[in-house]
């Protein structure tokens, strides 16, 4: 199958393919999984997403990979057989304390520097974040993007949905609509009887 794209999805492409695996054990894993919504990648390890590029709809409800050159491109990509695993259990569904904004330039080179595990310590979004390894080696202070949109656990970036999920949302769109309808209504209606009361009582 060949896929042609801009600079930009290669560079989207590139970096989903930075989470395939590649143990021959899993071969399932070392593709991309593409819908028609999102697409996927996943080690077992990580994850990484982002919505389906337009180079990709070619591909969809499918598993791909191949060798995505850096700027405009046309690749051969080679479709991988067998059912992409459940992704979403994977995915953290719980309601998050907080978020925590940062550059990520900052965080990047302290992990360059790390042997081993690194271990980030968080403890309130407005808090300077602490970068560990696991020897004792390496120790870094990341500052905090302060009154940054992305502290508030509530504004959620963009992430890949379920069906479930989507519906959920949708559901909850539409029930927060008919509110507001049914709010703009009550109001409408008080104003006419206030109205009313107020013809009768001149009269």
């Amino acid at each position: 199958m060949i896929i042609e794209g801009t600079k930009e999805e290669s560079r989207l492409i590139r970096w989903l393919q930075k989470a395939q695996s590649d143990d021959a054990a899993r071969p399932i894993l070392t593709g991309l999984h593409v819908t028609e919504d999102y697409v996927i990648a996943c080690d077992g390890f990580r994850l990484h997403a982002t919505p389906t590029p337009l180079c990709l709809q070619l591909a969809r409800d499918k598993q791909v990979k191949g060798k995505v050159p850096a700027g405009d491109f046309a690749a051969n990509m080679e479709e991988v057989e067998g059912t992409y695993p459940d992704i979403f259990q994977v995915m953290p569904n719980s309601e998050a304390t907080f978020a925590v904004a940062v550059d990520p330039k900052y965080l990047r080179e302290a992990l360059q520097g790390v042997e081993g595990y690194a271990v980030l310590r968080f403890r309130s979004p407005d808090t300077p974040i602490e970068v560990f390894d696991q020897y004792g080696k390496h120790y870094a202070v990341i500052m905090p993007r302060h009154q940054h949109p992305a502290n508030d656990p509530k504004v959620g970036g963009w992430r890949p949905e379920d069906a479930k999920a989507r519906i959920r949302r949708k559901l909850a769109h539409a029930e927060k609509l008919l509110a507001e309808r049914t709010a703009l209504t009550d109001e409408r209606d008080r104003a006419f009887a206030e109205t009313d009361e107020r013809g009768e009582n001149d009269g």
